[in-house]
């Protein structure tokens, strides 16, 4: 993570408390099989349709009104790469890739 070059938002994330957090997860890209406690199914969708696949990456989400952001970092070679998109629904169902801001 500290080849990581940007910074994130103050408060990326804010929960249902209003705590910010920010939470990493090593995956690998393209994977099928997701352990308990993973995000939810429409997170996992558009992660297997815009991660690096094939890939061990460290990933996760900023979620800001304008959009989400999906931060992949290669756990190899730490180059970085991101994919936003806009939720869809009430509630939540589906994530549409939108152009990052």
């Amino acid at each position: 993570m500290l080849r990581l070059v940007r910074s994130f938002p103050q408060n990326p994330f804010v929960d249902t408390h209003g705590l910010g957090k920010v939470e990493f997860r090593l995956t690998q890209g393209g994977a099928a099989w997701w352990p308990r406690g993973s995000p939810e199914e429409y997170e996992h969708d558009f992660f297997t349709a815009t991660a690096p696949r094939g890939r061990w990456l460290w990933w996760t989400e900023v979620k800001r009104q304008a959009g989400w952001e999906f931060i992949y970092v290669d756990a190899v070679t730490g180059a970085a790469t991101s994919r936003c998109a806009e939720p869809r629904g009430n509630p939540i169902r589906q994530l549409v890739e939108i152009p990052c801001k």
